[in-house]
């Protein structure tokens, strides 16, 4: 399933003719090539999804989402601080 997915994904990016590529290197773990656009994109895309969660009824959204979110963008942040100095 993991290999189709990417296999589509890999499709659509070249399809809008971007440079994100996306390599499967062993179960649940993949290697992402991709611009700082791309890479923007979805980082504020998961800024968002964070914040619409965060606002959803309590008790609508798995604690999970919000903590695998929550961790995955301050991890993010972390390295991205680490880059600037």
């Amino acid at each position: 399933m993991v290999a189709l997915t990417l296999a589509l994904w890999n499709l659509v990016v070249r399809a809008y003719g971007g440079s994100m590529h996306i390599e499967p290197v062993r179960e649940n773990v993949v290697t992402v090539t991709l611009t700082l656009i791309e890479l923007g994109a979805l980082v504020a895309g998961a800024r968002m999804a964070l914040d619409a969660l965060r606002a959803a009824p309590p008790g609508s959204v798995p604690n999970d989402a919000i903590a695998t979110l929550e961790r995955v963008l301050a991890d993010y942040d972390r390295v991205r601080e680490r880059m600037r100095s």
